[in-house]
């Protein structure tokens, strides 16, 4: 019976070395994909193709892994990576506006649907091991974020114009985290905020229309990958653009984020537009 639990205990042993070998080889296998991603970047001078992924496609760290894993296996493109934000937080956050019209201004930090957009950008910073300063810019993303929550408490109303604001914290956190994901592992990336890049629309606050004629040359000039610059992976916000008269941010409606993707695609004339 001795010599039975010894050889079963023995055999118990040699599975979990096996099983602890296999997760480290993926692992390896993971970072080796994105090192070699980062060296063939530099063979594709400018951007080939515009990859779209939706909430549900990062709606955490692992899904993040997952689109990353994706990006690292198709080393001979030079993507441009539109996100939307993660999961559910677009409907998280239309709820903290709606809910800080009628709570006050000491119980804004607590309201629910605010911490667990808190809890779940934090905790995904923190498994993916993101740069600290892009750490900091998301800590800084949801103090702004919070007080704007209190400007509304104050004010006692959610225009059209601050629930555009208010949604636009979603995609600005997403693609900050995945790019610093991408960099930590080998990927140059650099991020972008598409009203920063040229997304002009009009000042139809919630359901705008882009201008094309002004956005397509801003966004084509603004995504040039530089000569004898570094290949980056470009990782923009989905959904967003900015009103041509006021200069607010703005959202594109439903489809917003598949949108931003078509007319990025449109502006550096690229023949694949990829929406997953």
């Amino acid at each position: 019976m001795s010599n039975l639990r010894c050889t079963v205990r023995q055999t118990l042993v040699n599975e979990i070395a096996h099983l602890t070998a296999h997760m480290c080889s993926v692992r390896l296998m993971h970072l080796l994909a994105c090192q070699l991603a980062a060296l063939q970047l530099c063979c594709s001078l400018q951007v080939n193709v515009v990859y779209k992924f939706g909430g549900s496609s990062v709606r955490d760290a692992e899904r993040m892994r997952e689109v990353a894993d994706i990006i690292c296996s198709f080393p001979e493109n030079l993507p441009c990576v539109v996100l939307s934000a993660m999961g559910k937080t677009t409907n998280m956050l239309l709820e903290c506006g709606e809910l800080a019209l009628c709570t006050s201004i000491d119980k804004i930090p607590s309201l629910k649907p605010l911490e667990t957009i808190r809890d779940l950008h934090l905790s995904t910073c923190q498994v993916l091991g993101v740069e600290p300063a892009v750490q900091a810019e998301v800590e800084q993303l949801l103090s702004n974020l919070q007080q704007l929550l209190i400007g509304i408490s104050i004010m006692q109303d959610l225009t059209n114009r601050a629930r555009d604001s208010l949604v636009s914290f979603g995609e600005r956190m997403s693609t900050r985290i995945f790019a610093s994901y991408l960099r930590q592992h080998g990927v140059p990336a650099q991020q972008f905020d598409a009203p920063e890049i040229g997304v002009t629309t009009t000042d139809d606050f919630g359901n705008a229309d882009i201008i094309y004629e002004q956005t397509l040359p801003a966004v084509r000039a603004a995504l040039r990958q530089q000569p004898g610059g570094p290949r980056q992976v470009q990782v923009v916000t989905g959904f967003l653009g900015k009103a041509m008269l006021s200069s607010a941010i703005t959202t594109l409606g439903r489809g917003g984020s598949d949108l931003t993707a078509t007319l990025i695609g449109a502006a550096l004339e690229l023949k694949e537009v990829q929406v997953r």
